[in-house]
């Protein structure tokens, strides 16, 4: 089979794959942030990063080959941690449904988010998962050029992006209720000012700081979820 069939029927592969398997859909859990000892999370994290590598090496044929084969190979690379990581899951369907599962796969994309973009101004992924860098001062020790350098990591954090805004319209809002109506309102506008300031290519700085102290604190009030120290 060619590499641009091939690609393409592993990405029809997975769009059938996720209307089977609910709004959640495909991921990698890492819980950076929060903590949890959650399997499916993890589970679902690991599809969604499936899911986004079959997404770029497709939309990247076209443009650049070499680029295309890089995501594929990554997507081969995350269907091994698939298949290393099954016999350690213990996973139902049932538990699709809990809300802290879809809290913190909602976590972890917005993680992912974050590394992406900083990688695409030449920044570390520890740095920008690590509030202790919310600082401009420190972030320019970190960011000298101040330009993006790798356009192919801030289209994917543009993808995560996007997939975290359809899951938290098709499923954070299922869990809405009377005490966490207001935050959940607040993770929606913060994650319409997310997009708007990665599509405006906003300094990593300012996206650490949406994520940080307005996304996150939201999303811990909603779902009660626990920090880590």
């Amino acid at each position: 089979m060619k590499f641009t069939s091939f690609v393409s029927f592993l990405v029809s592969i997975i769009m059938l794959f996720s209307v089977f398997t609910s709004p959640l859909n495909f991921n990698k859990a890492y819980a950076h942030i929060f903590i949890s000892d959650d399997d499916v999370s993890s589970f679902l994290t690991l599809l969604e990063r499936v899911r986004v590598e079959a997404l770029m090496a497709n939309n990247t044929l076209s443009q650049n080959i070499t680029n295309s084969q890089e995501h594929y190979s990554r997507l081969i690379d995350s269907i091994d941690d698939i298949s290393d990581s099954e016999n350690d899951f213990e996973i139902s369907s049932k538990q699709f449904d809990n809300s802290t599962v879809n809290a913190l796969l909602f976590a972890n994309l917005i993680d992912e988010v974050l590394r992406n973009y900083g990688m695409s101004y030449g920044i570390v992924p520890s740095v920008m998962t690590n509030m202790s860098y919310m600082s401009s001062n420190l972030m320019n020790t970190v960011n000298k050029s101040g330009s993006l350098i790798d356009i192919d990591k801030y289209m994917i954090s543009k993808e995560y992006a996007k997939r975290a805004l359809e899951i938290y319209d098709s499923t954070l809002r299922i869990f809405e209720n009377k005490n966490n109506k207001n935050s959940l309102n607040n993770i929606g506008e913060d994650l319409m000012d997310l997009s708007y300031s990665i599509k405006n290519r906003t300094d990593p700085f300012e996206i650490m700081s949406i994520v940080h102290t307005k996304l996150h604190p939201s999303l811990q009030a909603a779902f009660n979820l626990t920090l880590n120290p």
